[in-house]
């Protein structure tokens, strides 16, 4: 894999311009799917999905194929389009299915059922969700934590927010920010500033739902203040729309909302599909 693109998808260096593709013969599909990550998590869909589909056209790996099914879904969820991720999330678990018999192969299957549970909570299917996630828990317990973390460590973090939020949808606040208490542990392991980010912020999503809200406020505050320094514009967004949805921060109500329609707007520039537009 490129170190290079490693660091800007899941590592240090989020807010690095990606380096110009080499050429053809130089990179694998690996690299064009860390490239379509770190395009999505800047908030550049569309060239996001060139890459997804550069990295589909250049591999007969079913397991890359279902990493780049996954990330196509998460870039749909991040805009609230569940139904839709779902079909992609899906395609993914199809890919993935068969023996795992690599890191690779194994984070493809939790990728894709992480994903589906992800999906099942957009569209109230909580039961569904929780079944989906005690699937993972089998898959995570043969993991070998000796592997990359971008195929162990990442998919405990996000398995961790799936669970946080089927609680937060339950209605179950003090479940969500007690589960939310490993998060501790997993980012002592974690080298993306990315997930470090979206981790708190879904850390404050619980505090504020147990009604410390002036807690949750300034955990959003710093949230976004580090998207934005490292150029993660849909963390910025989701946390400015956590503080909205707070209305207890300094900074004024008015302001926010402008913020966050401003935010909303250059996302659908890019490519998104937030709603409404």
């Amino acid at each position: 894999m490129n170190d290079d693109l490693q660091a800007i998808a899941f590592g240090s260096r989020p807010g690095s311009a990606i380096t110009p593709m080499r050429s053809r013969g130089g990179e694998t599909a690996i690299d064009s799917w860390m490239r379509a990550v770190a395009a999505g998590a800047r908030g550049h869909y569309a060239a996001a999905s060139a890459e997804l589909d550069r990295a589909d056209r250049s591999t007969a790996d079913p397991a890359v194929r279902s990493l780049a099914y996954s990330t196509r879904a998460s870039h749909l969820r991040q805009a609230g389009r569940h139904a839709r991720a779902r079909r992609h999330d899906g395609e993914a678990l199809w890919w993935a299915t068969g023996e795992a018999t690599d890191a690779v192969a194994r984070a493809a299957v939790l990728d894709a059922l992480i994903g589906l549970a992800a999906d099942s909570l957009g569209s109230a299917r909580f039961d569904l969700a929780d079944r989906l996630l005690a699937r993972c828990e089998i898959v995570l317990a043969g993991m070998d934590d000796g592997e990359p973390w971008i195929w162990t460590g990442r998919l405990r973090l996000r398995h961790l927010w799936v669970r946080t939020e089927s609680a937060l949808y339950r209605g179950e606040a003090h479940r969500a920010r007690t589960a939310m208490l490993e998060r501790v542990e997993l980012l002592d392991a974690c080298p993306s500033v990315r997930h470090r980010i979206k981790t708190d912020l879904i850390a404050a999503a619980a505090s504020a739902a147990t009604g410390a809200t002036a807690e949750a406020a300034q955990v959003a505050i710093e949230c976004a203040d580090a998207a934005r320094t490292h150029g993660q514009l849909p963390l910025e967004w989701a946390a400015t729309s956590l503080l909205v949805g707070i209305g207890t921060t300094a900074q004024g109500d008015e302001d926010l909302i402008d913020s966050e329609a401003r935010l909303r707007r250059e996302l659908n520039a890019r490519g998104g599909g937030f709603t409404p537009v």
